[in-house]
């Protein structure tokens, strides 16, 4: 009895699954086949309307193209004599048997003003106006005046849009015809046009090409025009006067066959572009489906009709052929099910009867099923797991007392390295303590550092903090001036990761600043500009890294603030960019990640340093993206990277007070470091100095009231150096740019400026100083490459020079400059 139910649960339960597995792949397959077969018909109709529409619109386009070339003859004035006009107008009509007329219309006395010699000469109205109308329509080619211009739409449109203009069908001398017109412009003042008709007999002509050649029995097209929905032709003969065709639109045959999707295609059409709806025919009101195509840039559309039961037959045959595959395949699968179900449901049963057996305390019992299948996989794991319980239960009490011991020898050496550990972080921050300091010394500046690591750790009853961001500010000297470099970095890496490449980091950039101040009195005698400065600290530090692999990478601004004039130079390896707050507003001064992080092969390949002014007031501040990465109240990431904005601006620039509101409201996921330089506010009188000395006025060249004027607008200034240059007053230009430039070194275009002076005037070496830095700060300014180049080429330094020529030639090969300097210097180019 129990085997009976067992195998007919399991029959009843597979088959149903199967047979609807079946079913459902049926319908998907049928209806995929059947999407596919309609989507290939849709896109054959498709592709047959839009053949058939460029066919139409290579018809109209040769035509259109002979009356554009005509109109651009009488633009330019090719044809100056009425005769010669009236002549070429009777030859392209004599040429051209599909041509009904071709005629040229101008408005009065436009084209040569002698329109009064004319008055009712062939081709003129009484007035003498030039408007001769060449046509057969009465079978043989005569000339006529043009008449009703200034109401019909065949004029006055192109006379508005002085635009291209295919004019709507229209009825001529008992003759359908449609025309094409062009106006004939001279500096956008209308003229006139020029026109050409054709007659719809030859588009109709095409249409029965379609007819003969059409890939379903109710296969027909016909034509409109989509800008008034009127049916122009048509391949069945719907109208017994094709006259009526004119007078017929896509509403009026909605209305009298009651077809109101034909006022839906209406509006389809007007968009211009391809598709197809479903509807019912024109004739006999049978279900159809209308492929509809515009004919290139006209107001014209070509739509193929198609019978939905020739659309349909194929699918109707794929989709019996699916049911009876479907069909026989439940019946097959059922009596195949009936034969296994019955192999597997005896042994079952066997292996039922032990298992409740050793689950009454009858352990001896074991399952004696030896098929190399599932079930006999199953029965020999149960004896086996039997076994297993029979012994697990004889030795239970000693292998718990064996585990609890192991467990306690663990926790013990957890122990012993987790003081191990401790000790190790202990170490490390104490090294970092003595390398991250605010070493800064100004009378107009001030710096405030931040650092709070994640990593808390314990050791002999004290805690501590262990991470990877690090703060230094310095204060060095270079040709005499006074700088203070500054550094906010963050070591990739958890804990003692992170605090090895701080760590590295610190020692190494502490160890250029020594090796700075042991070498003041050389850098007196070199030219060692701030941008060289921090391009040898930034390659320095990037090699030390790159030794690492990839294992270990840092991210960090650095750079140099100059003390006199506040001026700002920095590079930003893939650290959060840096915020000013100005005003009572903060916000970055960056747009772009320009350098990968420390330690990535190939970071230091075109480097640049970019270049920043700082006003009376104003604050710069650098922090890790700890204090971006923090964790809200419902257990998400922060994802606002103007958050530190807002909190900026509400402390006034309080680091401190900024730590306080983001400890406050968020949780830290990170390091978190800020670095604040402030420039120190002046009183009223030297404020209105500094800011007038830095603004920047309008592009404006005026004419200098003092030569030594320190109110003097920078931008003017600018222009005057230019206007110097183009007097070929070179040394005065010069004297200027050096005057710019003591004032805001940060004006890189006046640096430019001043070293072309400096090589106009033959001053190559500082002329070559100043371009080099200009070149730090935009390494792609080709302009500067090509000028530094040549002063290289002078002072015979050809394998700087060629490197540099190189590199502007990477840039731009076909800049004419570079062709010319490599000619120039060829016999020198290796």
């Amino acid at each position: 009895m129990v085997q009976y139910k067992i195998k007919n649960r399991i029959m009843l339960a597979i088959l149903t699954c199967i047979a609807l597995v079946i079913l459902i792949l049926t319908a998907f397959t049928t209806w995929f086949f059947y999407t596919r077969e309609i989507a290939a018909i849709q896109r054959n109709n498709l592709l047959l309307a839009n053949n058939y529409s460029q066919k139409i619109n290579t018809f109209i386009q040769k035509y259109t193209t002979i009356a554009k070339q005509f109109a651009s003859l009488m633009e330019k004035q090719a044809l100056r004599e009425r005769s010669k006009v009236m002549q070429m107008l009777e030859e392209t009509l004599r040429r051209d048997e599909r041509i009904l007329g071709f005629c040229v219309a101008y408005e009065p006395n436009r084209f040569d003003g002698k329109d009064a010699r004319f008055a009712g000469r062939p081709g003129h109205d009484t007035s003498g106006r030039f408007i001769p109308y060449w046509n057969r329509l009465n079978g043989k080619i005569a000339v006529e005046p043009l008449v009703d211009m200034e109401t019909s739409a065949w004029y006055q449109e192109p006379k508005k849009t002085k635009k291209f203009y295919l004019a709507d069908p229209l009825i001529y001398n008992d003759v359908l015809m449609v025309s094409i017109d062009v106006p004939i412009l001279q500096k956008e003042e209308f003229l006139g046009i020029v026109a050409l008709d054709l007659s719809l007999e030859t588009i109709e002509k095409l249409l029965q090409n379609f007819d003969q050649n059409k890939a379903y029995p109710s296969n027909y097209a016909f034509l409109l025009n989509s800008r008034k929905d009127v049916l122009i032709s048509i391949s069945k003969p719907l109208f017994k006067d094709r006259k009526e065709i004119l007078k017929k639109s896509l509403a009026d045959i909605a209305q009298e066959k009651k077809i109101p999707s034909l006022l839906t295609l209406a509006r389809k059409i007007k968009s211009r572009k391809a598709g197809y709806l479903d509807s019912k025919d024109l004739f006999d009101s049978k279900e159809t489906t209308l492929f509809y195509t515009p004919v290139g840039e006209k107001d014209l559309t070509f739509v193929v009709s198609v019978s939905k039961q020739d659309l349909l037959n194929n699918t109707k045959r794929i989709a019996v052929s699916f049911a009876l595959i479907g069909i026989l395949s439940i019946l097959l699968i059922a009596g195949i099910l009936y034969f296994t179900i019955n192999s597997v449901v005896k042994p079952l049963n066997h292996l039922t009867s032990v298992v409740e057996n050793f689950s009454n305390n009858q352990y001896s019992d074991r399952a004696t099923i030896f098929l190399p299948d599932e079930v006999g996989k199953l029965a020999q794991t149960f004896n086996t797991m039997a076994d297993d319980i029979i012994t697990y239960k004889d030795n239970m009490e000693e292998k718990v007392a064996s585990r609890t011991k192991e467990l306690n020898d663990s926790f013990e050496t957890i122990l012993k390295l987790k003081k191990q550990q401790d000790g190790d972080y202990f170490l490390t921050s104490l090294l970092l303590q003595p390398l991250s300091l605010n070493l800064a010394k100004s009378d107009t500046l001030s710096f405030t550092m931040f650092l709070r690591q994640k990593k808390e750790f314990s050791f002999k009853n004290s805690t501590y903090q262990i991470g990877g961001d690090i703060c230094i500010t310095h204060t060095i000297e270079l040709q005499g001036k006074k700088y203070h470099v500054f550094l906010n970095a963050d070591a990739m890496g958890k804990s003692i990761q992170g605090a090895g490449g701080a760590l590295i980091l610190g020692a190494v950039f502490h160890s250029i600043i020594q090796r700075s101040h042991a070498q003041e009195a050389y850098s007196h005698t070199k030219a060692h500009t701030p941008e060289q400065w921090i391009k040898a600290a930034f390659k320095e530090i990037h090699k030390v890294f790159e030794t690492f692999d990839g294992s270990m990478l840092i991210s960090l601004i650095f750079g140099l603030i100059e003390e006199e004039r506040q001026i700002v130079y920095f590079i930003n390896a893939e650290h959060p960019w840096a915020i000013l707050y100005r005003d009572g507003k903060a916000n970055f001064i960056e747009q772009e990640t320009n350098f990968m992080k420390l330690g990535t092969p190939g970071v230091s390949k075109n480097l640049f340093i970019s270049v920043f002014p700082l006003h009376p007031g104003d604050s710069l501040v650098i922090g890790s993206d700890g204090k971006d990465d923090l964790l809200l109240a419902d257990g998400l990431v922060n994802e606002d990277e103007t958050l530190i904005f807002r909190l900026i601006e509400k402390t006034n620039c309080n680091l401190k007070e900024v730590f306080s509101l983001v400890s406050e409201k968020y949780a830290l996921k990170d390091d978190f470091s800020l670095l604040s330089i402030h420039c120190k506010a002046l009183d009223s009188q030297e404020e209105s100095k500094s800011f007038r000395n830095r603004k920047l006025f309008p592009d404006v060249i005026q004419k200098r009231q003092t030569s030594k004027s320190e109110d003097y607008p920078f931008a003017q200034s600018i222009q005057e150096i230019q206007s110097y240059m183009a007097r070929k007053d070179y040394q005065q230009a010069m004297l200027l740019a050096q005057q710019l430039l003591q004032k805001d070194e940060s004006n890189t275009i006046t640096m430019l400026q001043a070293s072309i002076c400096f090589k106009l005037t033959k001053n190559f070496r500082t002329a070559i100083v100043l371009a080099e830095r200009v070149k730090l700060r935009e390494p792609w300014n080709i302009h500067n490459l090509l000028h530094l180049a040549e002063m290289y080429f002078h002072t015979e330094n050809y394998p700087r020079a060629n490197k540099l020529l190189k590199r502007a030639r990477e840039q731009n090969p076909k800049h004419a400059l570079v062709q010319k300097l490599a000619k120039k210097w060829q016999h020198r180019v290796d």
